[in-house]
């Protein structure tokens, strides 16, 4: 079965999202502070459950996050656990954290989550505007 794309618009307070199972880009940018954040998380986790079983060649995860709340933080780490076995089975993968090179907060987030799950990490300096 051919895996379809997952694209969710930002709204107030949920990021956008946009899963390409193709090209292997899997982009999440905005602002993750929804009340029901597991409502939110679940059905990206299942997605990325799914596409980790017959990714692309070559994965590439783009979070772009300028703030999250802890429920997001716990559900995000969740979500990148499951893109593990990628990268066990020898697949290409890495996440490429963006954080506005002022953030510290954001930037920690990344290093906390680089720490607790088995995918390459790469952190990006955004420059403020």
């Amino acid at each position: 079965s051919v895996m379809e794309p997952l694209v969710l618009k930002s709204s107030y307070n949920s990021p956008e999202v946009s899963f390409n199972p193709q090209s292997g880009i899997l982009e999440i940018s905005g602002r993750s502070i929804p009340e029901h954040a597991n409502m939110f998380y679940d059905r990206l986790i299942m997605w990325v459950k799914e596409y980790a079983i017959a990714p692309a060649s070559k994965t590439e995860v783009n979070i772009k996050l300028d703030y999250l709340n802890s429920s997001s933080h716990k559900y995000l780490i969740e979500l990148l656990e499951k893109l593990e076995p990628i990268h066990i089975n020898g697949h290409q993968i890495f996440v490429n954290w963006h954080y506005e090179e002022d953030d510290d907060e954001i930037k920690e987030t990344g290093v906390e989550c680089s720490e607790l799950v088995k995918v390459p990490f790469k952190f990006i300096p955004v420059a403020v505007e």
